[in-house]
């Protein structure tokens, strides 16, 4: 029951309606697996001496899984170019959608209509930090609304490849402008470029004061 219970209730949103398995599921078996192993094969030994050597285990697994990521993540992308997630240009897409903003617009950025990862890595390095609206989902989304993009206009992010999603289309149609730029993410060969679209929503003659100006 202790094995198989968690596992079980993890993967039932997979059983019921075939959603996608998170990663995060392995969890879910290891860690009981871990105790019964425990268990089972220390159950007799001195449990001063028990917990000692588990002290000394845990420091040693958490240390060397600590360098094999950092190297693995941080150091070897970085001397071959190979794109990855430590080293995405994230500072310099947030300067240049800032200055894009700032180029057609003379109110502060307060929201931006992209998806989780660019938008994370926008607000990283932005401020004041705007809010996003993400994939221009406000259920997914509930702090801001369609009456806020209206009052606050809105910067529109997104890959090019994704442009035509019908989460992103009918937001570069209706734009006061768009345009692409691109992104070096590592460097050659190994490396890849990330080209963006842009797009600038344009506040509504007749719409509110933009609430979230006072609040950023």
């Amino acid at each position: 029951m202790m094995l198989f219970t968690p596992l079980l209730l993890a993967m039932l949103p997979l059983l019921i309606k075939g959603n996608s398995l998170n990663s995060n599921w392995v969890s879910a078996f290891f860690l009981p697996a871990g105790i019964l192993l425990t268990l089972s094969i220390f159950r007799h030994t001195d449990e001063a001496k028990l917990l000692k050597n588990t002290q000394w285990l845990v420091w040693t697994i958490h240390i060397t899984v600590m360098l094999i990521f950092f190297t693995g993540a941080v150091i070897y992308p970085a001397q071959i170019g190979r794109n990855a997630r430590t080293n995405y240009p994230s500072q310099q897409l947030a300067k240049t959608a800032s200055a894009i903003w700032h180029t057609h617009q003379q109110q502060p950025l307060t929201i931006v209509i992209t998806n989780n990862w660019l938008g994370g890595n926008v607000l990283l390095h932005t401020r004041p930090e705007p809010t996003v609206l993400i994939d221009n989902d406000s259920v997914t989304s509930p702090w801001v609304n369609r009456d806020d993009v209206a009052s606050c206009g809105a910067l529109v992010l997104t890959t090019v490849e994704a442009m035509a999603l019908p989460a992103y289309a009918d937001l570069f149609k209706t734009a006061s402008a768009i345009g692409q730029f691109a992104l070096n993410w590592g460097h050659p060969p190994r490396g890849e470029v990330v080209n963006v679209a842009w797009a600038i929503l344009s506040p509504e003659p007749t719409a509110t004061t933009c609430r979230l100006t006072d609040v950023h």
